[in-house]
């Protein structure tokens, strides 16, 4: 083996001062050798830096007619690093590289040409980048795989575009790998695979691409192409973060606010947030709102809340313009117009805001801000809650008890204000168990709900103990709460043995909840044994019922199949779309990859990125 090709291998290993010995003792009658010792004293790289002796070796070897010498000393002189900046001789020297069939000097004329600073035109540029490609130049062919994936210059080809990324990835180039991640993600060659892509994301932000940080973060957070795992999505957010990515800085503090993969830290969160903002982010403009608002990790300024939601929306944000229009509609740092406020309201759910219609429909039928329309709100309210948006079904239910545009029932109220509170939204709850009072609710029920408060507060340990009162009364919603206490740990210690007992219980009283997070441990035979079937079956009841969580569940199931049924694809489909029309964000992502791959209906990248855009909004 060449002392050249020995020394190449060892900077590979970064053992530089190895390497510059190799390349030492092959200088002599190796100009490789010579230019490779030239680039080490250049860039003190394994040796003491040297640039007038790295200058000299480079002259040497390009009087000697090596074109990669003419190359780097070309690029000395555009710089005037270690010579006079001379952009005359640079390009002599460039265009003598390019002659003698450097790559790297085909591929610097070639992005030359493509950005006018040269004469030839984009066509030339395009020919040179080609050539530096064919001769195997890792970065020229990352370069012309791009050009492939967009159509830039060159025809869309997406199975050359993967050929050239896995050529270049070959060599080492992690910002190829980056790319062919992407090209199996898109199946732009026909063979999408989320696994294989989130293998090379994972090793390109290994090897410090910042740009996979995000990307890898989000994968493990949404668990495509990888198990679930929000500690390390919290860890690759982070990074992405700390590497001035606006949008990476934006999710982390989402992630720490919301405690996912970690404890809550509502200080950190905010100054990432406020990180963010300062760039211009519109979403980080809108969350550092709300904790201003509120005074979430630091103090409570409603006025530049105020300020940073105008902000917000003046670039387009949807949450900008709602929550602006919360503060506009009862007077929080800038004074109280109810026309102002309805006016965001309709231009939030015009940006697709998914808690706007809501607002919009209530405030036409009770004429808040706007002169009344009932028939309009009430159509706006039917569509939205029957899609399974919570907060319609809310402001539904209250329109529904009180006969404001639509008739009075009672019971079709309370009915929306159940599936409201399954699906987790606080008022509907309190609203729903002051209903329970009032029709003479026992004594566990009441404490029941005061559980719940503890539960809300943190409180776990008074929480289960108000919890066992109101089970030992036979209250079905306490003995749900019961297994969530003991599945999490909260306010006892974890026992998934127990968690199960109560969840029985509360099943054979008919709570939706128990069944599901019953059915949860059933299929993975967590503190029972483990019984697929009746989990399949409980699942199935729930989502008949509605119950979105269960519906996607489904979906999963169809999708991978058990051991006692195959793979259905439209079963898949049928339940991702009932529980991705309530919102469920996995469901819409799951939705979203159905149309991508073509599985279990014809492929479509408009119902995909649809579908995709509402898992993006989603809460």
């Amino acid at each position: 083996m060449r002392e050249y090709e020995k020394g190449m291998q060892l900077q590979k290993e970064k053992k530089y001062a190895d390497a510059y010995a190799c390349f030492l003792r092959g200088a002599g009658d190796d100009l490789d050798c010579l230019v490779a010792q030239a680039l080490c004293l250049l860039n003190g790289r394994g040796v003491v830096a040297d640039s007038a002796t790295g200058v000299a070796l480079l002259r040497r070897a390009a009087d000697a007619g090596h074109p990669d010498a003419m190359f780097h000393l070309s690029n000395l002189h555009y710089l005037g690093i270690g010579v006079p900046k001379d952009e005359a001789e640079g390009k002599r020297l460039l265009l003598a590289a390019v002659d003698r069939g450097s790559a790297p000097a085909m591929l610097r004329y070639g992005d030359m040409l493509l950005k006018g600073q040269a004469e030839g035109g984009p066509a030339m540029g395009v020919q040179y980048l080609e050539r530096a490609a064919a001769k195997g130049l890792a970065e020229a062919q990352n370069v012309v795989g791009v050009m492939c994936v967009e159509g830039r210059y060159l025809t869309k080809d997406g199975v050359r575009a993967q050929q050239l990324f896995q050529a270049a990835h070959d060599q080492g180039l992690v910002e190829a790998t980056f790319n062919l991640s992407m090209t199996y993600m898109d199946g732009i060659a026909g063979n999408r695979d989320v696994v294989r892509s989130t293998a090379l994301l994972r090793e390109a932000a290994e090897a410090g691409y910042t740009k996979a940080y995000r990307p890898l973060g989000l994968r493990y957070l949404t668990g495509v192409g990888v198990a679930k795992d929000p500690v390390a999505a919290r860890l690759w957010l982070s990074k992405s973060a700390v590497g001035e990515d606006a949008e990476g800085a934006n999710m982390y503090g989402n992630l720490l606010l919301q405690g996912v993969g970690g404890p809550v830290d509502a200080a950190s969160a905010r100054l990432w947030f406020e990180k963010a903002a300062a760039t211009g982010h519109a979403g980080a403009m809108n969350n550092l709102g709300v904790c201003m608002l509120d005074g979430v990790g630091g103090a409570k300024d409603e006025a530049r809340a105020v300020e940073l939601f105008c902000q917000a929306r003046e670039k387009g944000n949807p949450d900008g313009s709602f929550n602006l229009a919360l503060c506009t509609a009862v007077g929080r740092g800038t004074p109280k117009d109810d026309h102002r406020a309805f006016v965001l309201l309709q231009e939030a759910a015009r940006r697709g805001h998914a808690l706007a219609p809501a607002y919009v429909g209530y405030h036409l039928i009770r004429g808040v801000g706007v002169d009344p329309d009932p028939d309009e709100g009430m159509h706006i309210l039917d569509t939205a809650s029957a899609g399974g948006e919570r907060t319609a079904m809310y402001h539904k239910a209250l329109c529904l008890l009180n006969g404001w545009g639509y008739d009075r029932d009672e019971r079709a109220a309370t009915a929306l204000l159940a599936q409201s509170a399954a699906k987790g939204y606080e008022p509907a709850r309190r609203l729903l168990q002051e209903q329970r009072s009032r029709e003479g609710q026992t004594v566990s029920d009441a404490a029941t709900v005061q559980g719940d408060m503890l539960a809300a507060d943190g409180q776990y340990a008074d929480a289960v103990a108000a919890y066992r009162q109101a089970a030992a009364g036979g209250d079905a919603e306490a003995m749900a709460h019961l297994g969530d206490c003991y599945r999490l740990g909260h306010g006892v210690k974890q026992d998934m043995a127990t968690a199960a007992v109560w969840y029985e219980r509360a099943v054979a009283k008919g709570n939706l909840a128990a069944e599901y997070n019953l059915a949860c441990l059933l299929w993975t035979g967590q503190g029972t044994m483990r019984n697929a079937r009746r989990a399949v079956n409980l699942w199935n009841q729930c989502a008949l019922l509605g119950h979105a969580p269960s519906q996607y569940r489904l979906a999963l199931v169809a999708k991978e199949g058990w051991e006692e049924e195959k793979p259905d694809p439209q079963a898949c489909v049928k339940w991702a779309t009932k529980a991705a029309q309530q919102g469920h964000k996995e469901a819409c992502l799951l939705l979203a990859e159905c149309y991508r791959t073509g599985f279990g209906v014809a492929a479509s990248k408009i119902k995909a990125d649809y579908w995709q855009s509402l898992a993006d909004k989603a809460n």
